[in-house]
């Protein structure tokens, strides 16, 4: 089983390899305090098929209450 300071000392692409290689406990160690590294993807890069799933997925957050009118408005301008 491969440690936290293990895991750590590893490359960004080896990293996605042998994640579930860590322990549960060091899973969310992990998760809790590795930075974010997100690429932000607008709709105008997305294919009409995604870009219709993406809304699909929009008004379910919206049908569930999870998200608001206005914050599906704001989402949906890109």
């Amino acid at each position: 089983m491969l440690t936290i300071e293990e895991f750590r000392l590893l490359p960004d692409d080896e990293k996605a390899e042998r994640y579930k290689e860590l322990s549960d406990h060091d899973r969310f160690i992990w998760r809790i305090s590795s930075p974010l590294s997100v690429k932000a993807v607008t709709n105008k890069e997305l294919s009409k098929e995604q870009r219709e799933s993406v809304r699909e997925s929009r008004l379910k957050l919206l049908k569930e209450g999870k998200i608001t009118q206005q914050q599906f408005d704001e989402l949906e301008k890109d």
